[in-house]
């Protein structure tokens, strides 16, 4: 994982970020347990919720990371290789789906 919050001058304190962290727990109906990441990207490639498909919150979040690396000079993959791993294997299925191959 790489600090996307360090700095190259030891002077400069970047301004505090407020964010909303969501903890996935075994006591949640919806927890799935532990599952290969095939299972996991099947699993997002075909569920939804009431804002959309699970797998274009993926996209949308691997962009995100994505879009932090380049600020700071990195790949997605060096950010977080599970987001990115899991969105290639999405993509796969959905490539395969249009070809009509199944997942």
């Amino acid at each position: 994982m790489v600090d996307l919050h360090s700095t190259t001058s030891t002077s400069a304190t970047p301004a505090p970020i407020n964010c909303l962290v969501y903890i996935g727990l075994p006591s949640n109906p919806q927890f799935t347990g532990p599952q290969s990441l095939d299972a996991l990207a099947a699993h997002i490639f075909k569920s939804s919720g009431p804002s959309g498909e699970n797998r274009e919150y993926l996209y949308m979040l691997e962009e995100a990371l994505r879009a932090l690396g380049r600020e700071v000079g990195v790949s997605v993959g060096e950010v977080d290789e599970h987001v990115s791993d899991l969105a290639g294997r999405v993509r796969v299925i959905e490539s395969r789906e249009r070809e009509g191959k199944g997942p």
